[in-house]
This record gives C-alpha cells, structure tokens and sequence, in this order.
C-alpha cells in the first residue's frame, strides 16, 4: 500500500472505549474506508475532466454512484 491508502485507512480506524472510558480496541470502519477513497479519487480529476456526458461534475457523477453523501 502507498502512504496516502495507509492515511485514509488510519482516518478510517477508530478507538473502541468501554462505558468507563477505557479503551478496548480498534474498529476498521470499511464503509468510511471506500467513502474516503471516493472522495480522494474525485479530488483528482483533471480540469479538462470535470463534467460528463450530461453536463454534471464528474465528482458529483462518482459521489452519487457510491452513494457518497456532501
């Protein structure tokens, strides 16, 4: 994995605390995980690909396919 997959994997990862505060452990959370990535590709249209076929932005194209919310 490249150190930008391994950011977005850590941004997706969260501490588990009991009812006293306590932590517990770690929880991988893929759906935040692919949303995550969605987004990041999105970022990396280039200009002259911002808009498809029926005149919408692409990031909005993609974000609406995964149901990606704003």
């Amino acid at each position: 994995m490249n150190k930008r997959i391994k950011e977005l994997a850590e941004q997706a990862t969260c501490d588990i605390k009991d009812e006293f505060g306590n932590w517990v452990g770690r929880e991988f959370d893929k759906e935040k995980f692919a949303e995550l990535i969605v987004r990041e590709c999105a970022k990396l249209l280039p200009p002259e690909m911002t808009h498809g076929p029926d005149g919408r932005p692409l990031e909005q194209v993609f974000k609406e396919h995964f149901g990606v919310e704003e």
